[in-house]
């Protein structure tokens, strides 16, 4: 595999681009040279090639060589289509709708003065593109096992930006959210212009001697101010390890069972024509001169098909199967699969159905959606800090996923939409709906301007039309014959 970053670097990359060229022409102090993001997303990754026996010693010892499984990882999610498809399954199984809910009003008293209020946090939201930007969170985590963001502020978007994990650990917690350090020696000359400002101000002070060691750990190591958020499913390493890394070997043993059946398929279809010089039975000598047997050997040889050999000699030969069946091939491979997805806890059933019935399957996603929650929640904690740094007229705000998956997203909506009779929030069904806040208030403000109730009148129906002031309308009454127990429609006037 040559050098460079996979599928998932570059969309992140082109996504950060298309931001930062709508970010530039109103702000050029934000990021203002393009190729830095693609510079730091090369270096990150240079995946190289790695043997069963390298992913076996270093699964022996996982925390003392994560830049190995890293590495590995990476090569596997861009070569092996099983691979791929669970990272993708999981970071994308949740929906990320969401909503926005006030913990205290402040000194909020009119109804003007809250939907402005509520505008424009949800403005404030609105910036981290959070369903997108959860999404490729949780994909980074499971796939190398930790991220390392920070978080460069612009007038209508942010851009999150990703640093080298190998470079950062984890060293700190604020209310429930990562902190990390940088490691400026590690940091090259060439990189160091791609970094955020803050990081070149703190390498040039650290080059210099100028930056005061209490602000250093482990003599190296920047502790980088609350832009910069850590994601890592550990609570008790300061770095992480890719979460899928004990499919690794059975990813790689189900390559190589592919590799046989190729080489087998070409064994089987080899054939071996056996030219038998005759021979004296009695002295076992060859009875033709070699020169003839040569030509015999060449003519024929010169007519025989591709994928066929021949062998002239006057030996008595048997037939000896040099592959294994196809079927117990088959067998072997389909069965390594299935292992590769159970390590990893996921029902094949998902991607390839076969036996399972659809309640089993159902179930099993329930249990599938509980790994992207555990993610989800540490975004969740992430915007929750943010919002409290959002502060106007005292009102305080509370970030909240809504519990939902892409399978059963019509069901939480539908529960939503119930609940409204009872009090519900209708911000929560506009959520399910996949409006984010600032959609969902927009649009409801946009309807009511432009009438829609007027213009969009109900059809007449069973369900719209009244009886109240017309008694002739409904179904007709009924009389009960007396002592016969049966029910007759009254009779027309």
């Amino acid at each position: 595999m040559s050098e460079g970053f996979n599928i998932s670097d570059e969309t992140y990359v082109k996504n950060q681009i298309e931001a930062i060229n709508g970010m530039v022409v109103g702000d050029s102090s934000i990021y203002t040279n393009l190729n830095g993001i693609t510079f730091l997303s090369k270096d990150m990754q240079r995946p190289r090639a790695f043997s069963r026996d390298n992913v076996r010693k270093a699964l022996s010892n996982p925390y003392d060589n994560v830049a190995t499984l890293q590495q590995v990882s990476s090569i596997l999610r861009s070569s092996n289509g099983i691979y791929a498809k669970i990272l993708i399954y999981n970071s994308t199984l949740l929906t990320n709708d969401h909503m926005l809910t006030p913990i205290s009003s402040g000194n909020v008293t009119s109804k003007e003065k809250m939907l402005k209020i509520y505008e424009d946090v949800s403005n404030f939201v609105n910036k981290y593109n959070i369903k997108k930007t959860a999404c490729w969170i949780y994909d980074r985590v499971l796939e190398q096992g930790e991220l390392y963001t920070y978080k460069l502020e612009g007038k209508n978007q942010h851009i999150i930006q990703e640093f080298p994990a190998q470079l950062c650990k984890v060293t700190a917690i604020e209310d429930n959210v990562k902190r990390f350090a940088i490691n400026l020696n590690g940091i090259s000359p060439s990189a160091l212009e791609y970094m955020p400002v803050e990081i070149q101000n703190a390498y040039n002070l650290f080059k210099s001697n100028k930056l005061p060691k209490e602000m250093l750990i482990d003599n190296s190591y920047y502790q980088v101010s609350n832009k910069g958020t850590a994601f890592t499913l550990e609570k008790q390493q300061s770095k992480g390890v890719p979460f899928y890394c004990s499919i690794f070997d059975d990813l790689m043993e189900l390559e190589d069972m592919k590799d046989l059946k190729s080489e087998n398929v070409v064994i089987e279809n080899t054939k071996l024509i056996h030219q038998k010089l005759p021979i004296d039975s009695e002295t076992g000598k060859v009875l033709m001169d070699m020169n003839v047997a040569k030509t015999y050997h060449n003519a024929t040889k010169a007519n025989m098909p591709k994928g066929t050999a021949i062998t002239t000699n006057p030996l008595e030969l048997n037939t000896l199967s040099l592959s294994d069946s196809s079927t117990k091939l088959d067998n072997d491979i389909y069965q390594t699969m299935e292992n590769a997805f159970d390590t990893a806890g996921i029902n094949s059933e998902i991607f390839n159905g076969k036996k399972n019935s659809n309640m089993a399957i159902t179930s099993g996603l329930v249990v599938d959606s509980l790994l992207p929650k555990r993610l989800q929640m540490m975004v969740e904690d992430w915007m929750n800090f943010e919002l409290s740094t959002y502060k106007k007229n005292g009102a305080r705000w509370k970030f909240r996923f809504i519990d939902s998956t892409h399978f059963d997203r019509e069901e939480r909506s539908s529960k939503a939409r119930e609940n409204m009779a009872y009090g519900g929030s209708r911000f929560e069904f506009l959520a399910c709906q996949g409006y984010d806040p600032l959609e969902g208030i927009n649009l409801l403000k946009a309807e009511q301007l432009l009438g829609l109730d007027d213009i969009m009148i109900p059809q007449a129906t069973s369900h719209t039309l009244s009886s109240s002031t017309d008694s002739d309308n409904g179904r007709p009454e009924t009389t009960s014959d007396e002592g016969s127990g049966i029910s007759t429609e009254a009779e027309e006037e």
